[in-house]
């Protein structure tokens, strides 16, 4: 199917067409709305990569408006992380279903995953700073990039080294943690960077209606904790797996 036969697909065609999501929130939300979004796109024959500029944008945005002391602001910033992951949806399904699947694609939505959370992290250290009129936070928030960093790095050096070698199969998904475990569902459901997106606004109304920021401080202290931890345990994953010389 190419763009112009995508345009006369209707949204029950697109919820069949489309693959079977194992992330926790694409599963029960975000594949909900984003055919929709994928109606309208393929509708105007907005390219997949178009698609992936404008989350990027929207991301960056949001990272901008949680930054900010004002709360309104800091909720309208969380939705738009919400909305991310709907695009995130959109434009794959846009991609596969109009046949405009290339690797430059895939190359721009890692990279705009990877930068978007780069500033979402650094907003929300700028916050807790400004809140807390301590630069110690800024120290928190750079952690938190450089152990998120690993832990991508890691799952893609564990992939390119992997295919060197000539392992066709070989998936990023070999690192997970078990998600059929109930520490490794609970892990999944809040420590991963999907969670954040759709927890955090959740959390900063809440705190809005109660006054302060005592649950947001306690997830994301969390979220710290058990992304760093998941560096570490993919790190000696790959170095069980990959110890063996490698010979090319």
């Amino acid at each position: 199917m190419n763009s112009r036969a995508g345009k006369s697909i209707g949204i029950s065609e697109i919820k069949m067409r489309r693959k079977n999501f194992s992330e926790f929130y694409t599963r029960i939300f975000s594949c909900h709305i984003s055919p929709y979004f994928t109606y309208v796109f393929l509708r105007f024959g907005i390219a997949p990569n178009t698609i992936t500029y404008f989350m990027w944008a929207i991301g960056f945005l949001g990272a901008i408006l949680i930054a900010s002391q004002d709360s309104v602001y800091r909720i309208i910033g969380g939705f738009l992380l919400i909305l991310i992951n709907i695009l995130d949806t959109s434009d794959g399904e846009v991609a596969r279903i109009s046949q405009r699947c290339s690797p430059f694609g895939v190359v721009l939505d890692k990279l705009a995953h990877f930068t978007t959370n780069m500033a979402i992290y650094f907003g929300l250290s700028h916050f807790y700073a400004v809140y807390g009129s301590s630069n110690w936070y800024y120290l928190v928030g750079a952690f938190l990039v450089l152990s998120t960093s690993l832990d991508d790095l890691i799952k893609e050096l564990y992939l390119n080294q992997n295919l060197l070698a000539g392992a066709t199969g070989a998936s990023k998904a070999e690192l997970s943690y078990d998600r059929k475990s109930l520490i490794g569902k609970f892990v999944h459901m809040m420590g991963g960077g999907t969670a954040l997106y759709h927890i955090l606004p959740v959390l900063t109304v809440i705190d809005l209606m109660f006054g302060g920021i005592w649950l947001q401080s306690i997830y994301l202290i969390y979220f710290v904790v058990v992304n760093f931890l998941k560096a570490i345990v993919r790190y000696k994953k790959v170095y069980k797996s990959l110890r063996n010389p490698l010979v090319l």
